[in-house]
């Protein structure tokens, strides 16, 4: 069980495990989701005037893939750096819940 506060460590130790897929349970707002974990692809991203190689990680919510909801949910994403302490770079998605609004949100200072 991770929650938002601790999800950027785990996925940096994930990236550097050489994991690409993982289920975890996160607690958010006293609630309890089950999410898998994925690496997407690898892009280049620009940050705070940087840009930089980075794996996007979809955050998926498992509430069953023939689910009709799953169609209009929307998707979550992470950005971290491919280099060691894979830093987190970017999100964009849901705010906190599944009726909360989506939101892009970057580190306020520049990774090296």
């Amino acid at each position: 069980i991770i929650n938002g506060k601790i999800m950027d460590d785990y996925i940096e130790r994930f990236l550097a495990a050489g994991e690409k897929k993982r289920t975890v349970y996160l607690l958010s707002d006293a609630e309890l989701y089950r999410v898998t974990l994925r690496v997407t692809a690898k892009e280049e991203v620009t940050v705070n005037g940087k840009t930089r190689e980075a794996y996007k990680i979809a955050i998926d919510p498992d509430i069953g893939l023939f689910s009709p909801v799953k169609i209009f949910i929307t998707k979550n994403y992470g950005w971290y750096s491919c280099e060691p302490p894979y830093e987190w770079l970017k999100f964009k998605g849901l705010e906190s819940s599944l009726d909360s609004p989506v939101v892009e949100m970057t580190p306020l200072e520049a990774h090296r």
